[in-house]
């Protein structure tokens, strides 16, 4: 015979089916109260005086240069920037080492939505991908032609140039943004060498930054375009030069498979590629040339793998952005008080190691009065607890700990001039009338 239906859907009768799990119920007495509240109290007071002490000797100095170097037109219109530009100043005490260099830029707003999804993950992980495949929302600037409007108001890229070669890659607003503001140190002349490496985060390195491997990485990029027409010889090492001359041969390769006749008459001229004009008349696709990657292929640190591009990318969450830029060499442990000039340019794209541009983009720093913004450099060190000279965290722990031990003392004076009887365990009862204790 089967359950009653009463019964059949009963839960077991257990302590946790039935809710009877035994648990601890502390009396909040008014001493016990107390001394939780002052205990928390002096906790936090402890912690807080601890991270203040230790951002207090954090030694920081911050040098504005965007209304320095400005020649004319410095509220509006286009702006005449000194490129190169030369800043003084003094620090008034030794700065001991580890010392960081950080760029800030004011009023910049890189939380901005439109901003943070302006960018193609994929893309910058190294995936191949057509300018109609990328991922840049709110930037129309997919390829370099064909952008035709539709009925609906967005915008698309016209199928017959939708090209490897017409990709802009990276893509988007922020890459589309990145400082390219450079700077270098010297004291009474001497140049302070920094070192710009190790500067980003290591899972972004490792993980989240990669050129491409068929070769489109800087593909139609004003700031890459240096190291992508730049020729494998001029690498300073042996197997980099062979790497990057491998990355040619593969990515002139890949353009011969897509070819429509001549595709083994195309492999056979290897030994000269640069011969490949003689078959762009039979590309399937329209591809005009291949996409040699120059210094842009897979683990170059170079492009999309370079450090101050993979730093840019990390957007900040606040209206302030400060990034890091270099820390000044192990062999200056110490910046001893003096003098110092401070010089920056403006390049097609940052310089690392150098002491001075190339070739400067003529009048031309990082724009930022559009926006009302201005730049600075920061040279700091860094405290043990939490980084750089930032007391906020200090205060909120000395600020809480303040407002335990206040409660603590208004709580228990309160109790001393209008006590109240408290429970007493023996008369509190469960609620069919049965002592809790007996």
């Amino acid at each position: 015979m089967g359950k009653s239906r009463s019964t059949s859907g009963r839960p077991p009768n257990s302590p946790f089916r039935q809710q009877r799990l035994q648990s601890c119920h502390p009396l909040l007495m008014p001493r016990q109260v107390v001394g939780v509240m002052v205990g928390v109290g002096l906790l936090f007071v402890l912690i807080g005086a601890i991270i203040t002490a230790s951002a207090s000797r954090v030694s920081e100095i911050e040098v504005e240069y965007s209304s320095v170097c400005c020649e004319s037109n410095c509220s509006g219109g286009v702006q005449k920037d000194k490129n190169p530009c030369e800043v003084n100043f003094t620090l008034d005490g030794d700065m001991s080492g580890p010392v960081h260099v950080y760029y800030r830029l004011e009023n910049f707003f890189a939380s901005y939505r439109d901003y943070v999804k302006s960018r193609d993950d994929g893309q910058l992980h190294g995936e191949a991908k057509l300018p109609s495949a990328t991922d840049c929302d709110y930037d129309r600037n997919f390829a370099v032609q064909g952008i035709e409007k539709t009925s609906v108001g967005t915008y698309e890229v016209n199928s017959s140039l939708d090209l490897l070669s017409n990709v802009i890659s990276p893509c988007g607003l922020i890459s589309k943004s990145w400082f390219n503001d450079s700077f270098a140190l010297f004291k009474d002349g001497m140049h302070i060498p920094l070192n710009q490496k190790g500067i980003s985060w290591k899972t972004d390195r490792e993980l989240k930054f990669r050129n491409a491997g068929d070769g489109s990485t800087g593909n139609n990029f004003e700031p890459f375009r240096q190291w992508k027409t730049a020729s494998c010889d001029d690498l300073p090492d042996p197997g980099e030069i062979s790497a990057c001359s491998d990355a040619r041969l593969q990515a002139y390769l890949r353009w011969c498979d897509q070819l429509a006749t001549n595709v083994d008459a195309c492999k056979d001229a290897q030994a000269n590629v640069a011969n490949w004009g003689q078959f762009r008349n039979f590309s399937l696709y329209g591809e005009a040339h291949p996409s040699f990657p120059g210094w842009c292929y897979p683990d170059s640190g170079y492009c999309v793998e370079d450090e101050h591009f993979i730093v840019w990318m990390r957007t900040a969450a606040l209206s302030t952005a400060r990034k890091m830029y270099a820390t000044v060499d192990g062999a200056f442990d110490v910046l001893e008080k003096g003098d110092y000039t401070l010089k920056i340019w403006s390049t097609k794209n940052t310089s690392i190691g150098g002491q001075g541009p190339v070739h400067t983009l003529g009048h031309s720093l990082y724009p930022v009065h559009q926006f009302g913004g201005s730049k600075s450099v920061v040279l700091g060190t860094l405290s043990f607890m939490d980084g750089g000279k930032n007391p906020t965290l200090g205060i909120i722990y000395l600020s809480v700990g303040a407002a335990f031990i206040a409660m603590a003392i208004a709580f228990a004076a309160k109790n001393a001039c209008s006590p109240r009887k408290p429970g007493v365990a023996p008369f509190l009862y469960w609620g069919n009338g049965t002592p809790k204790l007996s």
